[in-house]
């Protein structure tokens, strides 16, 4: 009677729910200024034209469209000066998972240690300068890397949710961060040779040109400054 149409999977609110003969029931709908009623069943095929909203909802895993993941076991650098190594430095176990859902999708990211060992040789009381920080013992530790559960430096959780889910909790948007820590061992010496690692070793001859190259350049300039100076002349009186 309003002349509203009602499209098919068109989700709306009902203010009032009233049963009628044979099964029907009416609801009553109000948007704005318009007010009419909807009835749930067809009266003549008496095929169910509304579903109540609950009873639509499925659950956030039945049906899964794509899953990506990327990771890398370990990524190290080794710091070497005049032959021997300085230090060296590792990310290790990486991984990235991309779930989409029908309505949702999650995003996870962990990374389970940095590491930066002290190689030389008065490295071997402290070997590791910065390391994830694990208050469990050795044997442990080494256990817990073979389970799903095993210690994470950071770990990042992102989910979104529909209202069309079973398990929507009202929002969203959901987004967790978790930092375990790091153990930093701060020895002088190490630091010190560090600095000189950068400031005077390998790292700091990177875009300079040889000690022999600048030495052959600068007399190449010598020589053709001094073909180009002007001879004086000894004028006799």
């Amino acid at each position: 009677k309003t002349g509203v149409l009602i499209e098919p999977g068109t989700v709306f609110k009902a203010v009032e729910r009233v049963e009628g003969k044979d099964g029907q029931v009416f609801l009553k709908v109000e948007e704005g200024h318009i007010v009419g009623w909807a009835f749930t069943t067809h009266p003549h095929t008496h095929e169910k034209l509304i579903i109540p909203f609950a009873e639509t909802k499925e659950r956030r895993e039945e049906v899964t469209n794509s899953v990506i993941k990327a990771g890398f076991g370990e990524l190290s650098i080794q710091m070497m000066w005049k032959g021997k190594p300085v230090s060296r430095a590792a990310i290790q176990n990486v991984e990235v998972q991309v779930t989409q859902y029908r309505f949702s999708q999650t995003v996870e990211l962990k990374l389970a240690q940095i590491l930066i060992q002290d190689c030389t040789p008065e490295g071997k009381l402290y070997s590791n300068a910065v390391e994830t920080f694990s208050p469990t013992r050795d044997a442990d530790a080494k256990e817990a890397l073979g389970r799903e559960d095993h210690p994470c430096l950071i770990s990042v959780l992102y989910k979104t949710y529909d209202p069309h889910e079973k398990e929507f909790p009202g929002f969203c948007k959901d987004l967790s961060c978790s930092f375990r820590g790091l153990r930093v061992v701060y020895t002088a010496r190490f630091i010190d040779e560090l600095s000189s690692f950068f400031a005077t070793g390998a790292m700091a001859t990177i875009g300079k040109p040889p000690k022999g190259a600048v030495a052959a350049k600068q007399s190449q300039h010598e020589s053709k400054r001094l073909m180009e100076t002007p001879r004086s002349e000894n004028k006799e009186e």
